[in-house]
């Protein structure tokens, strides 16, 4: 039995996902698909209880509480997880099984859903990220958008941080890496994935998401953040910094608003250079808000 779980927070997007694993190539008695509600509106709960998913709850805010709370009622002896903006391929089941006849987990490639031009450069970014971290093996960090285990992984470390809203990915990859369960990679295991087209916001989610990053150093002692983060101890207060982090908030407070303007007008080689330094920018004002506005 494979459990795939899917948390889910007011996205419609979780209906053609649960549509795309009801077509998987796989015994529908070998799997169960559980869809964890976390705390969305009202009008959430009839998508999903008019498919075969089962639908449970986690009124605590953060996806990594909802995750831990599908694993708590899985059946199954590998745990599969994927977002509500992805589709899984028809295949998906199969190719996670063929990987964990060699490793203990496994992490998949998202490929792009969507061909607006914001969405194309995101997805160049992240396969240049996947590629530098998938180089060598046993891997060290995960991605939950599409990634499976053994239920023996699970029992063997637990559930993601639930203090953590952001980077706990990451963070449960290095315990696993820590406890000696091997994570795999897997080009053949693939989802598709809704990438957002909106610049602005998702700028802002990045500067969110490297904030919350950080916090990753509140939860683990030096040794284990200088082995799997060194990039978290980058920072600290200093009049550079200082100068740098004032800078970072002016200039996005400037180019952030107008950056998918920008984007659009751009070719694509040249928006996606663009785009990366935005990133870049987004990136270390997160890390820097963290250092400036925690004591």
């Amino acid at each position: 039995m494979i459990s795939i779980i899917i948390p889910v927070y007011n996205d419609r997007r979780i209906s053609q996902c649960i549509a795309a694993l009801e077509r998987l190539h796989w015994p529908k008695t070998d799997y169960e698909i559980i869809v964890v509600d976390n705390a969305s509106e009202p009008w959430l709960k009839p998508l999903v209880t008019a498919t075969s998913a089962r639908y449970s709850t986690e009124p605590q805010p953060g996806s990594y509480r909802a995750r831990n709370t599908g694993m708590r009622q899985a059946r199954g002896e590998v745990l599969a997880f994927l977002d509500a903006d992805c589709v899984a391929a028809p295949n998906w089941l199969q190719t996670i099984t063929t990987a964990l006849q060699q490793y203990d987990a496994v992490l998949g490639l998202a490929s792009g859903a969507n061909q607006q031009k914001l969405a194309i450069v995101e997805q160049r970014l992240y396969e240049q990220i996947v590629a530098a971290f998938t180089a060598h093996l046993p891997l060290r960090r995960i991605d939950t958008r599409n990634f499976a285990m053994r239920r023996t992984a699970y029992e063997k470390i637990g559930g993601f941080n639930e203090t953590l809203l952001y980077g706990g990915d990451m963070e449960y990859g290095a315990r696993l890496h820590q406890a000696g369960v091997p994570i795999g990679y897997s080009a053949a295991m693939i989802v598709q994935h809704d990438h957002p087209t909106d610049l602005p916001s998702l700028l802002k989610k990045r500067v969110r998401q490297n904030y919350g990053n950080m916090r990753i150093l509140e939860i683990h002692h030096q040794p284990f953040i200088q082995q799997y983060f060194p990039q978290l101890l980058r920072y600290h207060r200093s009049w550079f910094n200082t100068i740098l982090w004032y800078s970072l908030r002016s200039y996005a407070a400037c180019t952030f608003p107008i950056a998918q303007v920008i984007i659009t007008l751009l070719p694509l080689s040249l928006a996606f250079y663009f785009y990366k330094i935005q990133t870049a920018v987004a990136v270390r004002l997160g890390q820097l808000h963290y250092v400036y506005t925690t004591s």
